[in-house]
């Protein structure tokens, strides 16, 4: 019996260090939501924003099914998903666009009702997809760098 601890050469070493790093770009890109996700997530929102401003039964029921169907479709993605990342960095920025995101949907809603701008809502709903799609592009690429071990 020998107790000898056989080392790898330099090229096994940097095979094996390659292969982790390959793996671990794997994990992150299955474990982070994609581009498209961020985009249909805002443009779902915009589609909310445009719907609030509008008034009847009419807007109430778009509301509603437009709330139903983008919970189903978050929850569906999120089935289907394997992976998560955990340390999610950015959460309090997060929540924090989310309050904003609320806030410009609600004051475009209110200057339609006091201008009658036909444009105005659309152009809410266009700045709040815009703003949530930076603010989940800046969410992403922020736990990708601190997952990846960037500083």
């Amino acid at each position: 019996m020998t107790d000898r601890v056989e080392r790898p050469t330099p090229q096994e070493a940097a095979a094996a260090l390659d292969s982790i790093e390959h793996l671990t770009q794997v994990a992150l890109r299955r474990g982070l939501h994609s581009r498209w996700f961020a985009a249909s997530v805002s443009l779902w929102a915009g589609a909310i924003a445009v719907a609030t401003a509008y008034d009847g039964p009419a807007a109430s029921g778009g509301i509603a099914a437009l709330l139903a169907g983008g919970v189903l479709w978050v929850a569906l993605w999120r089935r289907r998903i394997v992976a998560r990342v955990r340390n999610v960095d950015g959460a309090v920025t997060a929540a924090a666009a989310s309050v904003g995101v609320l806030v410009i949907g609600l004051l475009g809603a209110r200057a339609f009702e006091v201008y009658g701008l036909s444009w105005l809502p659309f152009a809410t709903g266009g700045v709040v997809a815009a703003a949530l799609f930076v603010a989940l592009e800046v969410l992403r690429r922020a736990t990708r760098a601190r997952a990846a071990g960037c500083p």
